[in-house]
């Protein structure tokens, strides 16, 4: 309907036209019971009837419902009037607050904002679609036109009409498939949004998510900056156009713009969303008052003298991360720390095209003692990449030894680092030129520290600890791992300032032992001073004051250590909480200097398991009431039980649980992350399970029996990782290390039935290999093996020995079979799966590999080669049930974060 002046809508009377709202008109009214003016937004008589146009009305009304936020316009109800009250046809209105000033689209008339301004107005949008997020809404329309500032500054983001439920997109649709207009009115067929604010998937028509309002936010942040709009063009079709092909013209930006700015631009309007902003609060305030870390402008933490955080409001915080951020990219100053006097943190983005690993950000970052440069880690598997970021270059760099490092630890003299590459320990400058061999079998993914005395204490390939000289020469042991005793390993050496005590972690299967321990060299002498398992790093200030940093049920704690003692004394500071954990290595995902810290937190999303059709189309998510871990899980023969690993989120230790398809319900099987580890395997009859543990000191093949209730696991007799058992139960296939000098892994089979028969191996070579399992006839293995490179592939081989066929083309992860054999799956790197056609032959007719859907079950490689952790076929192959990966959290970075005032 129009509504005239002095039209009255229940108890609503219009004062006057405000204009277009969405897809809705709006007008000022007279609320006469509250006495008070509102907005009331109304459909045109056009499309009052429009089936679509209703639906989308009465979405937007439940939208804004279910949102309250200052900078979000409220909802205060939803009024029905009669052709009686209103003089038209029967109208429904939402009743909305009244923002009065003018939009921000008036303001771009007049050319652009101030970046100060700007960065004020950024603030605001970003906690209005931070909020929206946070309730799973995504705006889909968000532009300067449905953005309002107040005479005193608020902003105000309005009209929802298009806002959709996150949980409601189908992601199962095809771009055929997907809703589309957009200037004028709605007819199908058309693209929903606004063509100048359009991410490229909705100018594509394909699925949405938040990235959109990211990419939205950006466009709009653009405009503010330059007056333009980021993507222009005559006609809707050359927008949409400039949006898929073209970049923004950066040269319009203003000279002044901070690099941090213009940093956050581009991560927003990434044309591939998976280089996107993942998350917009990434950009607004990347700490939480509950950590204690809050701001002190330039920086966002300031601590007390008693080390408490004093925390000030989130708009502030946005303030001071664009300062901070700002800072990190101009700062000049050669050799000077990242954070010179101030205290600030900040959010770590990867370089273009890179991004960190999904499940937790390892190796842990590395800030040198001088805290000058930070060296952080991409990517996973064959891809992993190290970088070094300085305070005197806008952009990190790549670390000049290439791919396969594994962690770094840094110099005294913060110029040089040493490294393990393909198990050779090499010294490096940062400066440039070529690296130093010092060490062989070297195995620092369990660390190593270099002291003040010019010598390097490493983890070596037995798990124990050696130290060389920074000059080289020939290694000398420390100490050695005690299997004998449940010793699983010496690992995460650190050391105290006088380059000759140091702590490491003693893990291994008895409580009383496993902890961090203080060590000095030349003596075999060890005392525990805690008892929580995890990696320890020493930090140490000027004072002479030594401080230990640890992890203690997901929280990273800092606690003063006193060497002559021997012990800490005082009480542990939470330094943060939800730390994001790597809890099969016992390794927090953080990073520290005296100066600089680097972590990552816990996300809030989790992991979950979902079925799907071959077609790709979710049917069902399971309720494992708890995070999938990455470890594995296994279906019953009758697909009526499912095993899998959960964490327990407050004392970070691994259980396998059973979970009931039929009943829904959950039930904890083995409690002790020392006996859990690794993927559970279904005996045939499904009266129990083989899985590997650490119970007796080693890796060991376990049983574990429901018979009777729930039985102890019984020793298999083979000290390795169970990968599968045949289908008459009379074989184990494991992966077995060869030895000290050979310490790729070997598959081998060990036979049950007979137990005359020596266990032998089935795929052997100097080369990494992964999961494997036997076809249900048991004539072949099915394998994931890197033989013909860093990238693995999936091949076929004829068991017990005999002809090998390489299935994938370009990579293969976890290869599984259909229950009658006639079909092999397997994922690609980029979590692609794909099913081959199996013939039954003794030399199978093998089909070309067929995709089936994209599973999201973030990145593969590394430690994922050796784990069936993704995926679960059906026996018929019709569904799989897969396990999607929850979003890791930021990485922060926080300078002079120990300094108290």
């Amino acid at each position: 309907m129009s509504a005239l002046p002095g039209t009255r809508i229940g108890p609503y009377e219009i004062l006057s036209a405000i204009g277009a709202g969405g897809m809705g008109e709006v007008y000022r009214a007279r609320d006469s019971r509250l006495a008070r003016d509102v907005a009331l937004k109304i459909l045109p008589d056009a499309v009052a009837h429009d089936a679509d146009r209703i639906a989308r009305f009465k979405r937007e009304a439940q939208v804004l419902a279910a949102l309250n936020h200052p900078h979000i316009g409220a909802i205060y109800g939803v009024e029905e009037a009669s052709s009686t009250d209103s003089g038209h046809a029967p109208v429904t209105a939402l009743v909305l607050e009244l923002v009065d000033g003018e939009t921000l689209a008036d303001w771009l008339r007049r050319g652009p904002v101030s970046i100060a301004r700007t960065i004020a107005i950024a603030r605001q949008i970003i906690d209005a679609l931070d909020a929206a997020h946070e309730k799973g809404i995504i705006h889909r329309d968000l532009k300067p036109a449905n953005i309002k500032v107040t005479s005193d500054g608020v902003v105000k983001v309005l009209d929802f009409g298009l806002a959709k439920s996150i949980a409601d997109i189908d992601t199962s649709r095809h771009l055929t498939q997907s809703p589309t207009v957009t200037v004028g009115s709605t007819r199908n067929g058309m693209i929903l949004g606004t063509p100048a604010y359009m991410s490229p998937e909705q100018a594509r028509g394909t699925v949405v998510d938040k990235r959109t309002d990211i990419w939205a936010f950006g466009c709009v942040l653009y405009e503010m900056l330059t007056g333009r709009p980021a993507f222009a063009g005559d006609t809707v079709t050359d927008v949409l156009a400039a949006i898929v092909e073209r970049e923004p013209d950066w040269s319009r930006l203003p000279g002044n713009t901070p690099n941090a700015v213009r940093h956050l631009l581009r991560r927003c309007l990434e044309k591939d969303r998976k280089q996107r902003l993942r998350d917009v609060g990434d950009a607004h305030g990347l700490t939480n008052q509950d950590e204690g870390e809050a701001i002190d402008a330039p920086g966002i933490f300031r601590l007390s003298k008693n080390g408490r955080a004093i925390a000030l409001t989130a708009a502030a915080a946005l303030t001071a991360l664009l300062l901070a951020t700002a800072w990190w990219a101009l700062y000049r100053k050669r050799g000077e720390p990242l954070g010179g006097a101030s205290t600030m943190a900040f959010t770590l983005s990867p370089p273009a095209g890179e991004e960190f690993g999904t499940f937790a950000f390892e190796p842990a970052p590395a800030p040198s003692p001088d805290g000058a440069r930070l060296m952080f880690m991409t990517g996973t598997g064959s891809s992993v990449r190290w970088w070094v970021k300085t305070a005197d270059a806008p952009e990190p760099l790549p670390f000049g030894a290439g791919r396969g490092v594994e962690r770094v630890a840094w110099a005294p003299d913060s110029q040089h680092v040493v490294f393990c590459q393909d198990q050779v320990l090499k010294i490096a400058k940062l400066s440039g030129g070529p690296a130093t061999r010092i060490a062989e079998r070297c195995h620092l993914d369990f660390g190593a520290s270099w002291g003040a005395r010019g010598q390097i204490l490493y983890t070596n390939t037995d798990d124990g600890l050696e130290q060389v000289s920074d000059a080289g020469g020939a290694p000398v042991v420390v100490s050695t791992v005690d299997h004998t005793h449940g010793e699983l390993g010496h690992w995460y050496p650190s050391f105290l300032p006088d380059g000759r005590k140091y702590v490491f972690l003693l893990e291994g299967t008895d409580v009383e032992k496993r902890g961090i321990y203080l060590g000095t060299i030349g003596s075999s002498t060890r005392t525990r001073i805690v008892a929580d398992s995890s990696r320890p790093v020493v930090i140490a200030s000027s004072g002479g004051r030594v401080d230990l940093l640890f992890v203690r049920k997901g929280s990273l704690l800092a606690q003063q250590l006193d060497p002559a003692q021997q012990r800490l004394v005082g009480e542990p500071l939470v330094v943060s909480d939800r730390l994001s954990m790597n809890v099969a290595r016992h390794d927090g995902a953080y990073g520290a200097s005296p100066s600089v810290l680097v972590y990552r937190r816990q996300s809030a999303d989790k992991s979950e398991l979902s079925w799907f059709a071959r077609d790709g189309r979710r049917t069902a998510t399971l309720d494992t009431g708890g995070d999938v871990d990455v470890g594995g899980f296994s279906l019953s023969p009758d697909e009526q039980t499912l095993l899998f690993g959960r964490i327990d989120p407050d004392t970070g230790v691994r259980a396998t649980w059973s979970y009931d398809l039929r009943r829904n319900v959950t039930r904890p099987i083995l409690n002790d992350d020392a006996v859990s580890k690794g993927s559970p395997v279904w005996m045939p009859d499904g009266r129990g399970f083989a899985f590997h543990s650490y119970e007796t000191g080693m890796p060991q093949a376990r049983e574990w029996t429901f018979a009777g209730g729930v039985q102890p696991a019984a020793p298999l007799r083979f000290a390795e990782m169970v990968m599968d058992l045949s289908a008459d139960g009379r074989t184990l296939i494991v992966l077995r290390a060869a030895g000290t000098a050979d310490p790729l892994p070997n598959i081998w089979a060990v036979p049950l039935g007979d137990r005359t028969q020596k266990p032998f191996a089935v795929v052997q070579g100097q080369f990494s290999k992964g999961t494997a399992q036997l076809s249900p006839d048991g004539r072949w293995l099915a394998f994931t093996s890197a033989e013909a490179g860093p990238v693995p592939d999936i091949y076929l081989q004829r068991f017990p020995s005999g002809t090998k066929i390489k299935l994938s083309q370009g990579s293969g992860f976890d290869p599984q079979w259909r229950r009658d054999g006639r079909e092999l799956y397997y994922l690609t790197a980029d979590g692609t799966l794909n099913a081959v056609s199996i013939g039954s032959q003794d030399t199978p007719e093998i089909g070309s590999p067929r995709l089936l859907f994209h599973a999201p079950v973030g990145p593969l490689g590394g430690s994922f080669l050796n784990s069936r952790s993704h995926y679960v076929p059906s026996k018929d192959g019709e569904r799989f049930l897969v396990r999607i990966a929850g979003n890791a959290g930021p990485v922060i970075v926080r300078t002079n974060w120990a300094r108290q005032d």
